[in-house]
This record gives structure tokens, C-alpha cells and sequence, in this order.
């Protein structure tokens, strides 16, 4: 009488037993993450273990599993992972102990002889189930948060970046923008903050002007009556100062009927004049 397992069925019945103990790759969900190990506690998102062929094992949770940044000897990526991220952990074939000890410079031996072990994990921080999965740039190279995106060729855009907080950049050195022309629309307010401020072309205004300081000029200086101009201090100029055709510098006076003063010193002095006339 026939049994009732052929010699196959207890053959792949005897290899399905060894695989369950055999670690390739595996989604995961993050449980706790520390940021200065680069380190996580994960738990396996899929149960892959099979009991009586019905039955499936809880999905075990890992320690200590190093996360995989893109990194480099001059580049390194990296991001705070948050309870609930999914990454995909790696087996190692061999085991990780002595590896994991050295500088990462030269091969090592390892002491055990395991393999695909659960105890030689690594996960790829950045997986995520399909109807999880950000849509917003998916057509572009982009790196984003909830609240900030850099995105690389965004339409006409070569590098577009979008945040709702504020944008600071510090640099110990220099910070030079070379381009062809350089739009700023601030819906607020603009601040400078600087010893000193130089520009090497025209400045054009086309509002009014209040200085709480000294403003000085090597040349004439043209005050157009179609603007306000408010200075705190004065205005100082080698050459003269213009309100429209009228120079500060060299206009005269007239009074009494055909006297002319001379041009103005350090004040308007009239013989027996109390009032001054319009220059």
C-alpha cells in the first residue's frame, strides 16, 4: 500500500523547512530609531514563517539593525526616521560581528559560521507601500519632507525649492549669485543688515526714500519733485544738489528789485533783507 507522502513531497516538505530559517530580504516597519547609532528597531512587515501550512508565526521584531544612508567619502545624506517608516532589511550571507568592529578599510574573517541569519541584518531606509507613496514631483529628481521640496527640473525651473518655514543659509565665507537677472518679491518687508552696502550700477526707485543717516555723493545729486525724499541727517555732495533745475550750490536770489546775492556760503547773509526770497 502507497504511502501517503511520495518521496518528492517529503523532499520539498524537508527543503521548506530549511528555507524558513534562510534571511534574503524583507519589508519592515520602524519601531524606534536612534540618530546618534544610526541604528533601528524593526519589525518584520510580512510574516514569512509557516506553521502546518496554515498557521503563521507573529512577525518578529529586530534590534539594533544599522540603517543604509547614501554616503560617501565626501557626501553624506541622512534624515531622522520616525516610528512607523518602512524600510527594507537586507541579510547578510555571512556574518556582520567582525565588520561591524573594524574601520571598514580591509576584509575580515568571520568567527561564525552562519548564514542569511536574522542576526546579520541591514535596512534601506526609503521604502514604501504603493498607496503610501508621495505623488507631488514623482516625474522629477526631487528631495522632500512633508513641508520642504528641492525639485531638479521642474518645468521651466532648473532647481526648485518650496517651504512653509523660514530659509536660512550661513556660510563662513562669501556667498556670490551670478545670474542674468535677479527678481526678489517679498510681500512683506526686505532688511539688510551690513556695515556696508555698495552697488556698482544705477539704483532706481520708484517710491519714496527715508534715511535716518547721512546721505553723501561725489556728483550732483538730482531730487525729482515727483518723489518724496525724507533724509534724518542731510544730504553731503562734492558736486551740487538738484531739485529740479534749482542747484544748492550755485543758485542766487533775487530781492529788492534787481539786487542779485552771490552764490550761498555757509549761510544767505541780505543787507537789511529779513526774509529770503525764493532763489
Amino acid at each position: 500500500m502507497a504511502g501517503k507522502y511520495s518521496r518528492i513531497d517529503v523532499i520539498r516538505s524537508q527543503v521548506d523547512r530549511l528555507l524558513e530559517g534562510v534571511y534574503t530580504m524583507i519589508p519592515a516597519i520602524v519601531k524606534t530609531y536612534n540618530s546618534t547609532t544610526q541604528t533601528a528597531s524593526t519589525q518584520l512587515a510580512i510574516s514569512q514563517n509557516i506553521v502546518n501550512d496554515s498557521e503563521f508565526v507573529a512577525a518578529s521584531v529586530m534590534d539594533e539593525v544599522p540603517i543604509m544612508f547614501p554616503f560617501g567619502d565626501t557626501f553624506r545624506m541622512g534624515w531622522n526616521l520616525k516610528k512607523g517608516d518602512n524600510v527594507m532589511v537586507l541579510f547578510s550571507m555571512r556574518s556582520l560581528e567582525e565588520w561591524e568592529g573594524s574601520d571598514g578599510s580591509k576584509p575580515v574573517v568571520p568567527f561564525s559560521q552562519r548564514r542569511h541569519s536574522n542576526s546579520d541584518a541591514i535596512a534601506l531606509a526609503g521604502l514604501l507601500p504603493s498607496v503610501t507613496r508621495d505623488e507631488k514631483y514623482k516625474d522629477n529628481p526631487h528631495i522632500a519632507d512633508k513641508e520642504t521640496y528641492i525639485v531638479f527640473n521642474n518645468g521651466s525651473d532648473g532647481l526648485f525649492i518650496g517651504t512653509d518655514k523660514d530659509v536660512t543659509i550661513t556660510a563662513a565665507g562669501n556667498v556670490n549669485v551670478n545670474c542674468v537677472t535677479a527678481n526678489i518679491n517679498a510681500s512683506s518687508n526686505i532688511e539688510l543688515n551690513s556695515p556696508t552696502t555698495h552697488c556698482t550700477g544705477q539704483l532706481k526707485v520708484d517710491g519714496a526714500i527715508s534715511a535716518g543717516g547721512l546721505i553723501s555723493s561725489a556728483v550732483d545729486v538730482a531730487a525729482p519733485m515727483a518723489y518724496s525724499v525724507t533724509y534724518g541727517m542731510g544730504i553731503m555732495s562734492q558736486g551740487s544738489i538738484l531739485a529740479t533745475t534749482k542747484s544748492l550750490k550755485d543758485h542766487t536770489h533775487n530781492y529788492s528789485g534787481t539786487t542779485t546775492s552771490g552764490a550761498p556760503n555757509s549761510e544767505h547773509a541780505y543787507s537789511g533783507v529779513t526774509t529770503i526770497p525764493d532763489p
